[in-house]
Parts: structure tokens; C-alpha cells; sequence
């Protein structure tokens, strides 16, 4: 009877510890899993300080922090099951990983943003350089093809006859509609950026 009680008490102990140590060694592991998610974000900080490595490599440095998104919701899932599905985790435990998974979304947050609005700086510098061109070439363009109509009216040998180059003002006529075509598309686009505004 004494070997069969000594026996129970063993098998009751190792019963009560096994899990506990199970609810430790996976507090451990996601601990670690923290610290490299931590350390990975502090290597995106150093590069997206910089603005040349991120406005040559954007695109890689934006896989990398959806990357980190993951192992970060990954963490979390892990985390939330190991809180209410073993009920193994002590308080303190969960609430000092949960207050490092809140920092690490702070982090996320703060690239997003910087990563954001360093982007929408480079589209508005292109956009920038763009208008820049148009408005040195577009008057060119509206003088060369202007005055490269072939219209009789204009100097240009044309045939005779009910051709539309040989018709009086042809070229005259020409610029009024385009005049026109320039008020109805301004007039057009007024309308529709009100009503988007309107909505």
C-alpha cells in the first residue's frame, strides 16, 4: 500500500509540473520570438533614417515590415492561446509580453507612417517635375501645331476646291473650337471635382 501511494504521489506531481513547465518553456519561446521581432524592427529604423536606401530599396524595405506584421500577429495569436486556452500563464508573464507586443505595434505604426509619407513625398516630386514640363512644352506644342496646319488661308499651296485646307479662315476656325474645347473640359472637370467634394 505504501509503494502503491508513493507511486500515486509521483504520477500527481508530474502532472501538476508538466504543464507548468510547458506554460514556461513557451513564455521563453515567444519572449525570444520577441526579441528577434524587436531587433529586426531596429534594423528597418536604421535604414528608413535613411532616405536614399529607402527611396532605393522602398519596396523591400515594405515586405520586410509586412513581414514583421506577421510574426507579430503570429506572436499574439500564440500569446492570446496560451492565456485562455491553457490558463498556464501567470498575470505578470502575460502582462510584460503584452506591453512589448504593444511597443513593437508602436514601431509598426511609426514606419507605416514615415514609409507613407515619405511616398507620398516622392509622388508629389514627380508630380512636381511633371508639371514643370508641361508648362515649358505645352505652349510649344500648341505654336508648332497651330501653325503646321496645312490651310490655304495660311500661306500653304492647296489644292483648289471644296478641300477643307483651301476653305477662307479654315485655321481661324480651327483655334476657335479648340478655345472652346479648353472652356467645356475646365468647366467639365469643376463639376466633377464639386460634386466629389459635395459626396
Amino acid at each position: 500500500i505504501r509503494e502503491l501511494t508513493e507511486s500515486d504521489a509521483v504520477q500527481s506531481v508530474v502532472q501538476h509540473t508538466a504543464p507548468t513547465v510547458f506554460a514556461l518553456a513557451t513564455s521563453k519561446e515567444l519572449q525570444q520570438e520577441l526579441g528577434r521581432l524587436e531587433k529586426r524592427l531596429y534594423t528597418i529604423d536604421d535604414r528608413m533614417l535613411d532616405d536614399t536606401a529607402l527611396a532605393s530599396n522602398g519596396d523591400g524595405i515594405r515586405t520586410e515590415l509586412m513581414e514583421a506584421k506577421k510574426a507579430k500577429l503570429k506572436i499574439t495569436i500564440r500569446l492570446n492561446a496560451l492565456r485562455y486556452e491553457s490558463n498556464n500563464l501567470k498575470d505578470d508573464e502575460y502582462t510584460a509580453l503584452q506591453e512589448k507586443l504593444e511597443q513593437v505595434d508602436r514601431l509598426l505604426k511609426i514606419f507605416e507612417e514615415y514609409s507613407a509619407a515619405f511616398t507620398q513625398k516622392q509622388i508629389k516630386r514627380g508630380i512636381d517635375l511633371l508639371t514643370a514640363v508641361t508648362v515649358v512644352f505645352l505652349p510649344l506644342t500648341c505654336r508648332i501645331c497651330f501653325f503646321g496646319m496645312n490651310f490655304g488661308s495660311m500661306g500653304s499651296l492647296t489644292a483648289p476646291g471644296a478641300s477643307v485646307f483651301a476653305q477662307p479662315r479654315a485655321h481661324l476656325w480651327v483655334l476657335g473650337l479648340g478655345i472652346l474645347y479648353a472652356i467645356g473640359s475646365v468647366a467639365v472637370m469643376r463639376r466633377v471635382s464639386q460634386a466629389s467634394a459635395a459626396a
